[in-house]
């Protein structure tokens, strides 16, 4: 079980791993490394698979400056988690992955005093990793990975223009590129550090607008249905991690790691009406368009801790704490 608060951030890419608060960079010995630390993967001998999945129920309440307290709809999502790790030559070693890492749910009821704001909010991340790890000594490993995210938004929300409510939507889709770089240098049985850069992804959305309503106002101006051409501009924000592990003795593991997240990539929400010329219609699409958001670059931090007390059974704990 965790709580955090991380923006659109989903922290569930590893059971093991997330199991020790997800201080999990400077390890790195699992499959799972192909998330935390591609240069990790130098550590794992032959083939080796990782398949899982999470659950993930976000719960948020809300409550005005007047009135009731209101409760977003608990929904669950389930995201699952694959990892490969396959040795090709004597120091070189290729590893696949695939998971969502970023990503949002959240369900307003349509009389909520949100429902001007969204009644529905879906961001839909699929992420899939390709790495190259390679020893370069003992102690050293480093790694380049290349990752594709295919990306789907979608917002329903309410509009009122003078006499009732009218719906809109807004749906878009978007496939973008990063990379990410990896080393991981080993002081001796005892320590060792890792540090991954991961690159801004930037998406340019594209999809459509939809709307409808039985006001007399929206009739005039835009009938009784309406949709157009959207596209929409985001950047998932660049990242630096450092890891450290500590291992005293064999049986047990403590990890640290710090990471900076620049979520300053994101200052404003802008939806842009492509195929639109009516400056009448602009002007009420463009109400409350773009939005702001501003957000700030933040640290977060992240310790956990495993016990071997068998062959066959590993105790683990941790805790991490990210910024909103």
């Amino acid at each position: 079980f965790a709580a955090g608060s991380g923006a659109f951030r989903v922290e569930t890419p590893d059971a093991g791993a997330f199991g020790k608060g997800s201080a999990f960079v400077g390890e790195a010995n699992t499959p799972a490394a192909v998330y935390y630390n591609p240069a990790g993967l130098s550590q794992i001998k032959g083939v080796q698979v990782a398949v899982g999945g999470a659950i993930l129920g976000p719960q948020v309440d809300y409550k005005p400056t007047s009135g009731d307290e209101v409760q977003m709809r608990r929904n669950k999502f389930f995201i699952p988690h694959f990892y490969a790790s396959v040795p090709v030559a004597n120091k070189l070693t290729i590893g696949f992955g695939a998971t969502s890492y970023f990503g949002l749910g959240t369900e307003w009821a349509n009389d909520s005093p949100l429902k001007y704001i969204a009644t529905e909010s879906v961001i839909e991340n699929k992420d899939y990793m390709l790495t190259a790890t390679y020893q370069m000594n003992d102690q050293w490993s480093v790694a380049v990975s290349v990752e594709n995210d295919e990306s789907k938004v979608s917002l329903k929300k309410k509009f009122n223009l003078g006499v009732s409510d009218g719906d809109s939507q807004l749906k878009a889709k978007d496939d973008a590129f990063g990379y990410r770089l990896a080393t991981l240098f080993k002081l001796n049985d005892q320590n060792q550090f890792g540090l991954m850069y991961r690159s801004r992804i930037t998406h340019q959305y594209e999809g459509k607008a939809y709307m409808e309503s039985g006001d007399p106002t929206f009739l005039a101006v835009f009938g009784p249905s309406y949709e157009t051409k959207i596209t929409q501009k985001m950047t998932l924000p660049q990242s630096v991690i450092l890891g450290y592990s500590f291992k005293p003795t064999s049986k047990w593991t403590f990890n640290f790691d710090l990471e900076w997240m620049d979520w300053s990539s994101i200052k404003h929400q802008a939806v842009n009406f492509t195929d639109e010329t009516n400056t009448t219609r602009l002007s009420i699409l463009n109400a409350g368009n773009p939005a702001s958001r501003d957000w700030s670059s933040v640290f977060s931090e992240a310790v956990g801790a495993e016990y071997a007390a068998t062959d066959r059974l590993r105790l683990r704990t941790g805790y991490y704490h990210h910024n909103s």
